[in-house]
């Protein structure tokens, strides 16, 4: 994921939203731009949004409070500066969407099945309270027409105190298969980080060629520091179908928590370099190399001590006709501040390589394009889905390989209306027990969606914008037990109204016909996926 923080814009702007809809969502959110001096070399952002949502699973909720400023200045012509921090606030009652097998993938024996809205935690104990700060920067500085220096800074800190309440496996301390055994996890503790990031970036152009290269290094240091309880603590058994709370979680679990401190401290180089050869050749080749220690100086010490290289390249020709056929290739290398609870050893780092071929295509005789592609991904230590002595889920790591074709288009099949559409076949294997591979759980094996989007200014109302559409999500399997979870079709539709240039309705539907479906199941536990989730978003601009 790529998070960026709103920066400020040149011109002035603003934006109000008032949001509301399904389980109590409503949200206010405010995003505001200007000038802070006359000529406007300074310039200010706020961005700022609270809400409030109750989650899929009954006594569950998430009350989030945010809040961005950002300031930039410029010197000159040729430096600026951009400082940036963000506050964030959530509180609530978490949600585990964990089921047994039995009542969700299969009936129980009387036939019947969990509800999907079904609570197995605490929500008069259970609490999520977390805490985000970060603070940074972002220099640049032109030197001349061609080199461009950029330094850029950023520290973040989250305090964290979490009891959550989760049930598993059904049949695991007596023999009514009604009944779950529940575990509490507990993390208490804090997290700090900063990252350092400085390169050099040169552009520059010959008579055949447009070119960009930029080097740099930077630095990554991160500590974990937390009280917890690895997977969680047993803390009694509950009803599958109807659970009753404040029966049997104890009110002090301390004992059974361990103080573990991991610190990451990561330096890297890197290089990079683009060209553009008569405007046909589209060409890049990067490297970066990093130097990685990892140590827990908890209850569970550990150490890593290591260092990768790794790559990327890509060619792409671009036709007349539309046509760009393109090859890539690329390895990665990437280590977290974490610890394997079913080894307690800390995470090795994931190493990956990924090859891609494909074809775009955007003719010039349609408003539209399509692309296909073909992709091949292996990782070393990839995280997979494991549980421990006591059926408690967890998380430890393997090899994994993925092979599959990824296919999109779009295109206006008249003024008004627009077709788009995907489809994506995954194949997915980890390394079993045994040494050889299997296909690995949650993913589905084929992925497609189809949308239809018509404005109808045809009819005189160009300001009223409809769309629908479907997505396939294909079967998927159980590695563990080799089950295979059915395949499942949703319908959503959208709807948006443009009152004037500054004040939009759009309302969305997600699942329309609420349908009830297992998304995926992993060893022992099984996954409801989202069930229908109507909002209403009002914004007005200026």
């Amino acid at each position: 994921m790529n998070l960026v923080q709103k920066k400020p814009t040149d011109v002035p702007q603003g934006n109000i939203n008032i949001s509301g809809g399904s389980k109590d969502y409503m949200q206010l959110g405010v995003d505001v731009s200007g000038w802070a001096s006359d000529d406007g070399s300074q310039r200010y952002r706020l961005v700022a949004m609270v809400n409030h949502k109750d989650g899929a699973l009954d006594g569950t909720k998430n009350e989030r409070f945010y809040i961005a400023p950002s300031y930039t200045i410029d010197f000159n012509e040729s430096a600026s500066l951009t400082l940036l921090t963000s506050f964030t606030k959530d509180t609530g009652v978490p949600q585990n969407g964990f089921f047994p097998v039995d009542g969700t993938y299969s009936a129980l024996p009387d036939g019947g099945h969990i509800d999907p809205s079904t609570n197995y935690g605490e929500p008069d104990t259970d609490r999520l309270d977390q805490t985000q700060v970060s603070a940074g920067y972002l220099f640049k500085y032109d030197i001349d027409d061609v080199w461009t220096y950029k330094q850029n800074f950023n520290f973040a800190y989250k305090e964290l105190y979490l009891r959550s309440t989760a049930a598993y496996n059904n049949d695991w301390q007596d023999s009514d298969p009604n009944t779950i055994a529940r575990s509490t996890l507990i993390n208490d503790g804090d997290s700090h980080s900063y990252t350092f990031d400085n390169n050099v970036t040169a552009d520059f152009s010959t008579k055949l060629t447009d070119n960009k290269f930029m080097v740099g290094v930077d630095y990554q240091h991160h500590n974990n520091d937390w009280m917890g309880n690895r997977l969680g603590t047993p803390t009694g058994i509950i009803d599958s179908r109807h659970p009753t709370y404040d029966n049997g979680v104890p009110a002090d679990l301390s004992a059974s928590m361990y103080q573990n401190d991991i610190t990451k401290e990561q330096i890297g180089t890197y290089a990079q370099f683009q060209t553009i050869l008569a405007q046909r050749w589209v060409a890049n080749l990067g490297a970066r190399y990093d130097w990685l220690k990892v140590e827990n100086t908890g209850q569970y010490e550990d150490k890593i001590d290591d260092g990768q290289f790794s790559f990327n390249t890509g060619l792409m020709y671009l036709a007349d006709n539309g046509l760009s056929p393109y090859v890539s290739y690329s390895s990665s290398y990437y280590a977290s501040a974490s610890l394997d609870f079913t080894t307690n050893k800390l995470y090795l780092p994931i190493e990956s390589k990924q090859t891609e071929v494909g074809l775009k295509y955007a003719p010039i005789w349609l408003d539209g394009y399509f692309n296909i592609a073909w992709f091949d991904i292996k990782q070393d230590n990839a995280t997979t889905s494991v549980t421990d002595a006591n059926g408690v889920l967890g998380t430890s790591q393997t090899d994994q390989k993925s092979q599959g074709i990824e296919l999109e288009g779009s295109v206006y099949a008249t003024e008004n209306l627009k077709l788009t559409a995907s489809y994506t076949y995954t194949n997915l294997e980890e390394r079993d027990p045994n040494g050889g591979y299997r296909q690995a759980s949650l993913v589905p094996d084929n992925l497609a969606t189809g949308w239809v989007q018509y404005d109808f200014t045809s009819i005189g109302l160009p300001d009223l914008r409809m769309g629908t559409g479907v997505r396939y999500l294909g079967s998927s399997v159980n590695s563990t037990t080799g089950d295979k979870v059915s395949d499942t079709t949703l319908w959503d539709a959208m709807a948006s109204y443009q009152f004037t240039k500054q004040v939009q309705l759009q309302v969305n539907a997600n699942n329309l016909l609420d349908k009830e479906y297992v998304a995926s199941c992993s060893s022992i536990v099984c996954y409801y996926g989202e069930d229908r989730r109507i909002t209403a978003n009002l914004n007005y601009s200026w």
